[in-house]
């Protein structure tokens, strides 16, 4: 079944964003977990964490593949395995 890239990456940024909540309370108090994980997994998960860094995240790689023109090397589908992708959904 073909799948839009771009839909793919913001499910990966559901689940990203569940385990920031999780390690945020699991971290809570260990400022070296919290610089040097919490905060990365921030940058990447959107472009809105508050931090400085010209870093690749989600919310950008899902706009390039919204953006994605014909013709181009990267197509905006991909095909993918019809009960991969039902299983998906169903953890969300």
């Amino acid at each position: 079944m073909k799948v839009r890239r771009s839909e793919l990456v913001r499910t990966a940024q559901i689940f990203l964003n569940n385990a920031i909540e999780v390690l945020e309370v699991a971290c809570e108090g260990d400022s070296n977990a919290d610089a040097y994980m919490v905060a990365q997994l921030k940058i990447l998960a959107s472009s809105d964490h508050g931090y400085l860094s010209r870093d690749l995240n989600l919310d950008e790689l899902a706009e390039r593949y919204e953006n994605t023109e014909p013709h181009t090397s990267i197509d905006s589908s991909i095909e993918v395995d019809a009960d991969w992708y039902n299983e998906l959904n169903e953890r969300i």
